[in-house]
């Protein structure tokens, strides 16, 4: 990888890093400060993300399935093959 490409990657995953822990704070403060106001935006941020993400009117948490499939050791066996 080039130098200056790989200035720029960790650049941005030090701003990332940086973004995230002022978001963990910010966090925290709010849950000591004002818990239900915590609440309150993380259900924002959830309904706008459910948004976001939705495709066809169709719910991101009903779109994965988490049932076992009783038949995955042979599917796997045929998919090594």
């Amino acid at each position: 990888m080039p130098y200056k490409k790989y200035f720029y990657v960790k650049q941005a995953i030090d701003f990332e890093m940086l973004r995230q822990r002022k978001l963990f704070v910010s966090d925290v403060a709010v849950a000591f400060s004002d818990p239900a106001k915590g609440v309150k935006q993380l259900e924002d941020q959830e309904r706008k993300l459910s948004l976001i993400y939705r495709s066809g009117g169709q719910d991101p948490s009903t779109s994965i399935s988490w049932d076992f499939n009783p038949d995955a050791a042979s599917q796997l066996k045929k998919w090594q093959r």
